[in-house]
């Protein structure tokens, strides 16, 4: 059944992005674009959504049906990853798949992806990640920069 799901979620995200037609629209030309910059990344979010999704069907004993953006769980979790060091950024950089890849080139093609398909009116995308901290706990400003 997960199986399934699957298969019917990326059979629906082609049929969104094409035309009735089946033309290929001008915006999916140009998120196909901003996609292909970086292959590392490309395989990175990939492989991350496919382990998380993994990790989920492993957790649960029943059969039931998973919904959750892998997109959205990749961003918050480089939110937290940009805010760690030494081992845990190692760490973190590993379940990401982010080895051998700069931050700011990270952060970049995140936000390049985000304000791509934001910018179309063809696209409704709302992403509400955000990081709560104690008012009592120092946030360096290289930090929030990064955000």
């Amino acid at each position: 059944m997960k199986k399934l799901t699957i298969i019917l979620f990326c059979i629906l995200l082609t049929a969104a992005a094409c035309k009735k037609n089946n033309e290929v629209t001008e915006v999916q030309q140009r998120i196909t674009c901003e996609l292909m910059k970086n292959n590392n990344l490309n395989s990175s979010l990939i492989n991350f959504a496919l382990e998380s999704f993994k990790s989920m069907e492993e957790d649960t004993t029943e059969s039931v049906n998973i919904f959750y953006s892998p997109f959205s769980l990749s961003v918050v979790s480089t939110m937290l990853l940009n805010g760690s060091k030494d081992e845990t950024e190692s760490i973190m950089k590993n379940a990401l798949h982010y080895q051998d890849i700069e931050m700011p080139t990270i952060n970049t093609y995140l936000n390049d992806i985000t304000n791509c398909m934001a910018g179309h009116d063809d696209i409704n995308i709302r992403l509400a990640n955000s990081l709560w901290i104690h008012n009592d706990f120092p946030v360096r400003e290289a930090y929030k920069d990064s955000l």
